[in-house]
This record gives structure tokens, C-alpha cells and sequence, in this order.
């Protein structure tokens, strides 16, 4: 794998991790943000919702608080769902459907009853197609005593649109960010490996005999060490070989030198020694004998001098 390969790989593995983390994140704050909204502004309605029931009780009651609300149930829901604009029910301490502005289909949850039949106002959030549904119920006092609930049930379209919206955004954003990140991805790469090849490329060169081979670089402090580096070793190796370039010269030199003194006494004892066996005048036998051994001691004299 080349470098270049291995950098983009080492960016996306970290840019996808860390994109996917800002997204949950993202998701899960701006998720309960909108939501905390919506529960605020039921929470608001309920306090209204409560006061108005209470005093309807209280107003038209005879005999016992749960019969004066179960009789006034489909009057108090429709008048709080038309000015609120919410589904609204109201149940009565045995968990009891009294009145229900809608008759659409609820499963059946109790988790936000339950604690609102214990005094305290509760919500939940139940998922649901094609949108959440928000379900705060609010507890009905009459004489201290809690005598049912109010509950309401909003769908949460328009915050799962604005969800879904920024997630798209979000993801657009991402891939934008993506795309840029491969592309400085790359050119970082590139401004990595550039030199890298340059100083492979030198080593090729040193490695076939060019040791002026010279390349500038500037970008990194490490490479550029190692530039120099390469620069030194190349001056190095050029150094040593013209010194061995001398040294082979001197050797020739010298080796020249010897064989040329060698040469002339060498001709001529080879030359007597030819000449000596021809000879039939013994007195050019004697004469050469007294310059034969003059000429040989005159060669062991220069060989030893060589």
C-alpha cells in the first residue's frame, strides 16, 4: 500500500468516526431541546386546564367529586380541547376513560398516569407513526384528594419535521465536509510523498554512479534533514573514490616505472645470453663473459633498488 493510499485511509478512519459522534450528539441535544419546548408549553396550558376543571367541580358539584366530573367529562374535554387545540382526555382514579375529544386509536400506556395519579404532573413520549406523541397528564384535586386527570395528547409532527430537516442538513454537511476533507486529504499526501520519491529517485541515481545527483527541499524539517544527509553521504562516496582513483594511478604509476628500469638490463642479459652459445672465438667468449656478469650484477642491483 503507498503512503498516499495509506493517508487517505488514516483520515477517513478518523474524520467518519468523529463525524458520527457529532451527529449523535447533535441529534440527542437538538432532540431534547425540541421536545423540552413542547413539554414546556403544555406544561403551561395544564396549569389553565387544571384551574378551569377544578372550578367546574367545585362550581356544579352535588354528591361526590368523581360523579360531578364523570358527568361533566365531555363538556370540560371539548371546551379545553377547542381553546388549546390538543387531544384531551380525562380519567378518573380507576384509570377510567371518561371523555376523549378523538377517537383514533391509542395504545394503551400508563406510565405518565400512574404518577399523576399520585399528585404529580408526568409526561412521556411514545413513538409513534408517522410522528411522535407527547402525553402530559395533570392531576385533578378536589378538597385535597386527587379525583382524576387531565391528559393531553399531542403529536409532535412539526419538531420530527424540524428533526428530520436538520438531519438532512446535517448529512448534506457532512458529505460536503467529506469531499473536502479527501481533497486536502490528497494534497497533503501528495506534498508528503512528492519529496519522498525525489529523495528515491537521488538514492536510484547514487546507486548508478551519478553522486552529483542534488535535489532541494524545503517543506519539512525531517525530510529536508534527510536530504542533506543523502547530500553528505553522496560527497562521502565521491571523496572515496577519487582517493581510490589516486591511489589506483600511484599503483599504475609505480608499476610503470619498475618495469621500464626492469627492462633495459633484462634486454640486455637476454641479449648475451642469446649471443654467449653463438660465439666460436674464444677470446669473444671471454669477452663477453667479463661484461655478462658486470651487466647481471648491475640487475640484481636495480631490482633490489625497485
Amino acid at each position: 500500500m503507498t503512503l498516499q493510499r495509506r493517508i487517505h485511509l488514516a483520515l477517513l478512519a478518523l474524520f467518519i468516526p468523529v463525524m458520527l459522534f457529532l451527529y449523535i450528539v447533535l441529534d440527542i441535544s437538538l432532540q431534547n431541546n425540541v421536545y423540552h419546548s413542547a413539554v414546556n408549553s403544555l406544561q403551561k396550558l395544564s396549569v389553565e386546564a387544571q384551574i378551569y376543571t377544578i372550578n367546574y367541580v367545585e362550581r356544579e358539584q352535588k354528591g361526590e367529586p368523581d360523579a360531578t366530573l364523570q358527568k361533566g367529562a365531555p363538556l370540560i374535554a371539548s371546551y379545553l380541547s377547542k381553546r388549546m387545540g390538543v387531544r384531551v382526555q380525562l380519567i378518573n382514579v380507576h384509570h377510567n376513560v371518561l371523555a376523549d375529544t378523538e377517537r383514533g386509536a391509542l395504545p394503551y400506556v400508563n406510565q405518565d398516569i400512574q404518577q399523576a395519579m399520585l399528585g404529580n404532573k408526568s409526561y412521556m413520549i411514545q413513538k409513534a407513526s408517522p410522528s411522535p406523541l407527547l402525553l402530559f397528564s395533570s392531576p385533578i384535586y378536589v378538597d385535597n384528594q386527587v379525583i382524576g386527570l387531565i391528559r393531553f395528547l399531542q403529536p409532535l409532527e412539526d419538531e420530527s419535521q424540524l428533526l428530520n430537516r436538520m438531519n438532512v442538513t446535517f448529512a448534506v454537511a457532512c458529505l460536503f465536509i467529506l469531499a473536502a476533507a479527501v481533497l486536502v486529504a490528497n494534497r497533503f499526501a501528495k506534498s508528503l510523498s512528492r519529496p519522498i520519491e525525489q529523495l528515491r529517485d537521488m538514492a536510484k541515481k547514487l546507486a548508478n554512479g551519478h553522486y552529483g545527483s542534488r535535489i532541494e527541499l524545503s517543506g519539512y524539517v525531517e525530510i529536508s534533514q534527510l536530504a542533506h544527509s543523502l547530500h553528505a553521504m553522496a560527497d562521502a562516496i565521491e571523496l572515496h573514490i577519487k582517493q581510490l582513483g589516486r591511489e589506483k594511478d600511484k599503483q599504475r604509476d609505480f608499476l610503470d616505472r619498475v618495469t621500464h628500469e626492469l627492462k633495459t638490463p633484462l634486454t640486455a642479459i637476454m641479449g648475451y645470453s642469446n649471443l654467449i652459445p653463438r660465439l666460436k672465438d674464444p677470446k669473444d667468449v671471454g669477452k663477453a663473459y667479463a661484461i655478462f656478469p658486470w651487466k647481471a650484477s648491475e640487475c640484481s642491483r636495480l631490482s633490489r633498488n625497485c
